[in-house]
């Protein structure tokens, strides 16, 4: 079971990500039929009201993250971080409910989730 809040920074990610491809040249020239502005308008406002949900602590170090990377959240696979791939302490993921608590990667601070 993930963290409420770890759901909803997960979301925002998605939905940055989509925000950004949805600009590339590709993605038009895919010939997907899509109003670039105005799905890009509403993308940001769904990203809005999403941060709002978050918790004052958590928001601040969100914005703090996204401003040195473009993923704020990072899987961890076989003890590693996917954001910095440094080898997060044992002690951070041994038990069953890990990532039912938000955490983060001391190297570099990403929101970390395990995914084995």
């Amino acid at each position: 079971m993930l963290h409420a809040e770890l759901e909803i920074l997960l979301e925002i990610q998605d939905l940055q990500t989509l925000r950004r491809d949805i600009a590339e040249a590709e993605y038009a020239a895919a010939g997907i039929p899509v109003d670039v502005d105005a799905f890009t308008a509403r993308l940001g406002e769904r990203i809005a009201e999403r941060e709002d949900q978050l918790s004052p602590r958590t928001n601040t170090r969100y914005r703090r993250i996204a401003s040195r990377h473009e993923r704020v959240v990072a899987p961890v696979l076989n003890g590693v971080c996917y954001g910095c791939f440094v080898h997060v302490p044992t002690s951070k993921g041994h038990d069953r409910e890990r990532n039912g608590e938000l955490r983060t990667c001391e190297s570099c601070g990403r929101f970390i989730y395990y995914t084995d």
